[in-house]
């Protein structure tokens, strides 16, 4: 039951956020990126995970879930903030397997 309430609450935001579709264009983008934060909206543990994130160093992943309800679960999770997040869907889990993530939340550092 709680899960349910959990998922419907995600479906709910008012903050309107899009995950951007994943492609090798999107490593171009990775300058100032301290951390990829893998999540999904079914996800409970991933929502510490990006309460948790620097939405100026960290870029969001949604993997193994559905767009739109990955967009969602994020919105919620970031309410006003959520419009200075950028995320991407990685709908073929290249990235996730890029990065050897099976289990979430995962958070992978890059850089030094």
């Amino acid at each position: 039951m709680r899960f349910a309430l959990f998922i419907l609450l995600f479906s709910t935001s008012d903050f309107a956020l899009e995950c951007k579709p994943y492609s090798t264009e999107f490593n171009t983008q990775l300058k100032n990126v301290r951390n990829l934060v893998f999540f999904a909206s079914w996800c409970q543990s991933c929502v510490e995970s990006i309460k948790g994130a620097d939405l100026s160093k960290d870029v969001f992943i949604a993997v193994f879930d559905e767009k739109k309800k990955a967009e969602s679960a994020l919105s919620f999770v970031l309410k006003e903030k959520s419009q200075k997040a950028i995320c991407f869907f990685d709908k073929d889990s290249e990235l996730a397997k890029l990065h050897d993530v099976t289990n979430l939340p995962a958070a992978v550092k890059l850089g030094s």
